[in-house]
């Protein structure tokens, strides 16, 4: 199976501008982020992306595991607002990798069919110099809706252990350690997943802040085709030129927007004076404060008068620009069967003809029956475990279909010092009438060294 292509456009400038390589991922992939970064910037407005899509998939999946989306959705809505994050290829590389791994080998998980875990597979695409990084993992996903969905209903799990949603929310995580990057690997497996197989999209979401990084002004350009004031699937504008202009020292750097409509850039802090180009003719300005964090700025090309908003120290209010995507073609259709009754176990998410099984810690084995897998792997001593990160990345490694809520809750609590869940004890027998399948695996970490 093939993997998908990131597709990378290079602008180079003279001596009085910058050198810039903007890395944007595709169009699906532009879209999964910018649903994370809404989740980021405004949390509030992710809560009504979900109720907005909350369809008969994420139904089952939130009445198999007796969630309170109100509830839920409340959690999230009270959240602070955090900074976009910015795509890294490296981090895409690994993703993606991930995701082909648990596609070719049937199974959910974070530890790699070759026994490799998240640090080993960042330190392989030249990522090892980090700060601190993290994994969601949903190998039985209905589409990219679906699977954010359920990483930030996080169903699976009981209380506030959200392990999905704190990865990319991160409510309480300092500055110095939250993440700033992030890649994302889609694999469509041609099938609609099932008690025996993975499907039909496996979708792994891996997170970072690499030491020595610096704030990156992102966005997207996109043509507003339904009017809703924010950017969709296939919306994305590519070739838009942008420039920015430090209004203090008269430095400039331009990068053109990828075929997603995704751009991004590294900026000192500063004012800057954004303009977007296409063909000639402006159809954005405006001035900008970059600091010491991600930065997001939309171009909205049906309203070229009217530019988003930027906010260099309240996420929240570049979540005004952040898309609210509503359709996504990776997105299948199976009859799941009703789901028996809820069983706390991770995510979960519903599945074709079995009932629906949330998604989240657990990653079926492509034995009989498939079977929770680990949800983190822990086990290098250089990873010092945090709590407020840690906490989302352990969950049951091992469990049947659906574990109990009393385990769930002692593999949570055993966070700080989990260790790689041996797969191989993982119990394959299935009730006929739970469906194993939909939940999800979370795993972070933080080195807590050198920063």
């Amino acid at each position: 199976m093939s993997r998908p292509s990131f597709r990378r456009t290079m602008t180079l400038e003279s001596l009085e501008k910058r050198e810039v390589l903007s890395a944007a991922p595709d169009g699906l992939r532009q879209y999964a982020l910018e649903l994370i970064n809404l989740a980021r910037t405004n949390p509030s407005g992710a809560a009504d992306w979900i109720t907005a899509h909350a369809d008969d998939k994420v139904q089952r999946d939130v009445a198999h595991f007796g969630v309170d989306l109100n509830q839920e959705l409340s959690q999230i809505r009270s959240a602070p607002a955090q900074p976009p994050l910015a795509w890294s290829d490296a981090l895409g590389a690994a993703a993606q990798g991930q995701s082909q791994d648990q596609a070719d080998h049937n199974f959910q998980g974070h530890k790699g069919s070759d026994g490799s875990d998240l640090s080993a597979r960042l330190n392989r695409v030249g990522y090892g110099d980090l700060i601190s990084a993290g994994e969601d993992a949903f190998a039985y996903a209905k589409s990219v809706d679906h699977s954010m969905a359920a990483f930030l209903i996080d169903w699976g799990f009981t209380g506030n252990n959200k392990p999905h949603r704190q990865n990319i929310l991160q409510n309480g995580v300092s500055a110095a350690d939250a993440f700033s990057e992030v890649g994302i690997g889609i694999v469509h497996t041609g099938n609609d997943g099932t008690a025996t197989t993975v499907g039909p999209n496996v979708v792994t979401i891996d997170f970072g802040r690499p030491k020595n990084g610096q704030p990156q002004l992102l966005g997207v350009a996109y043509d507003d085709k339904n009017g809703n004031g924010s950017y969709d699937l296939d919306e994305g504008h590519a070739g838009v030129h942008i420039h920015a202009v430090n209004l203090d020292t008269q430095a400039s750097a331009d990068v053109d927007t990828a075929g997603g409509g995704g751009y991004q850039f590294p900026l000192a802090p500063g004012k800057y004076e954004l303009t977007a180009t296409v063909g000639g003719s402006v159809v954005g300005r405006q001035d900008v404060t970059m600091g010491t964090q991600n930065l997001k700025v939309d171009f909205n090309l049906t309203n070229p008068t009217v530019v988003a908003p930027a906010t260099p120290t309240q996420p929240a209010t570049a979540a005004a620009t952040t898309a609210t995507p509503t359709t996504d073609p990776s997105a299948s259709t199976p009859t799941p069967t009703p789901a028996p009754a809820p069983t706390p176990a991770p995510t979960p998410t519903p599945q074709p003809d079995a009932a629906p099984a949330p998604v989240v810690t657990p990653t079926p084995t492509p034995d009989p029956a498939p079977a929770s897998a680990s949800v983190h792997d822990q086990s290098q001593p250089v990873v010092q475990a945090q709590a407020q990160v840690l906490d989302s990345t352990s969950q049951p490694q091992a469990q049947s279909q659906a574990p109990s809520q009393a385990q769930s809750q002692s593999d949570a609590a055993a966070v700080k010092t989990a260790t790689p869940a041996d797969t191989s004890s993982v119990p394959t027998s299935t009730p006929a009438s739970v469906n194993p399948l939909g939940w999800i695996t979370s795993w972070a970490l933080i080195r807590g060294q050198g920063r």
